[in-house]
């Protein structure tokens, strides 16, 4: 089986609109993400850690992924490098804890990918448990398709915006344009292997309207969700990475046309002077997918209510 073609296999629909960063040793945001309307949750053992926290980081994640209901929050640990002091450790520690996927930062190689898949089946990871590669240097945007190719289980990718920036000295004016170029690299390579790929976060927690204009530019360029620094930014990207009432009226109306087209033997449909293919049909089945998927997501959100009890786990 190709490395694509394993990609394609553990690849699945679901709303990844809104992924919340949760410092590994804030006790309060560990509990309170379990009702934040996020549709992940990447608890963060590396950089929002200060190196004397890290092991006391560690085991609050794990008793917190115990402890709560998560309930439809896709549940990431963002591990320390392997080079560190700490890596090996965290991923050992995860590979068989309750986690949907393992971030891995500073991804720059593909041997690296490896590596960290090699591990995670000497520690009993199970066979479908992805690897979601950040690529947040110049290297790692440049050995991108390497890194995305190195092991079936690459699931994502996601760029670590602000690294990326300091690494190329360049300034992050909104809406970023020198980023575009190596946004849009990642998406190329990202799509090539038909996997999820998000942009990085906004650091300015004061200018949601900034926030807002940049999630705006990351869903034309491609990507399918953004990193959060700060719940108040969820509701702007879970609105933006959605698919439109609009978008969805028109996809519904070309799958009918185009369905109606091809019982009658024709490749081709015409809506409204609009010739549509089979893959405007394929676009629009995959648009009306995600948006049913998203009005069971967004049915399930609780809102921001700071005397709400979190749930706990049914098999603490």
């Amino acid at each position: 089986m190709s490395s694509q073609m394993m990609h394609e296999k553990i690849r699945t629909l679901k709303p990844r609109r809104s992924l919340l960063y949760v410092p590994g040793n804030n006790a309060r945001m560990l509990e309170k993400a379990s009702t934040l309307p996020t549709d992940v949750v990447i608890f963060d053992l590396a950089d929002a850690i200060a190196p004397e926290a890290k092991l006391e980081a560690r085991q609050m994640v794990y008793d917190a992924l115990r402890k709560y209901d998560y309930g439809y929050r896709e549940k990431v640990v963002r591990i320390n490098s392997l080079y560190s002091d700490w890596g090996k450790d965290d991923l050992r520690v995860f590979c068989t804890a309750r986690v949907d996927a393992i971030l891995q930062p500073k991804m720059e190689h593909g041997k690296e990918v490896q590596q960290v898949a090699q591990f995670m089946s000497s520690f009993n990871a199970p066979y479908e448990l992805p690897i979601w590669c950040m690529l947040e240097t110049p290297m790692g945007i440049l050995n991108a398709h390497e890194i995305t190719a190195a092991n079936y289980r690459v699931q994502a990718l996601m760029v670590g915006t602000n690294d990326l920036a300091k690494g190329l000295q360049i300034r992050l004016d909104n809406p970023r344009p020198a980023l575009v170029e190596h946004l849009m690299h990642v998406i190329l390579v990202g799509r090539s292997y038909n996997l999820e790929v998000f942009d990085g976060v906004f650091t300015d927690l004061e200018d949601l309207r900034g926030f807002e204009d940049e999630c705006l530019q990351a869903a034309s360029l491609g990507f399918d969700g953004k990193a959060l620094m700060h719940p108040n930014q969820s509701g702007s990207a879970n609105r933006v990475f959605s698919p439109t009432a609009e978008e969805v009226e028109w996809s519904k109306e070309v799958i009918e046309k185009y369905t109606q087209a091809r019982a009658q033997h024709k490749g081709i449909a015409v809506i409204r002077g609009k010739l549509i293919e089979e893959l405007h049909f394929d676009k629009a089945q995959r648009i009306v997918k995600l948006a049913e998927e998203v009005a069971k997501r967004d049915e399930l959100q609780k809102p921001d209510n700071e005397d709400e009890e979190p749930k706990k786990a049914q098999n603490s």
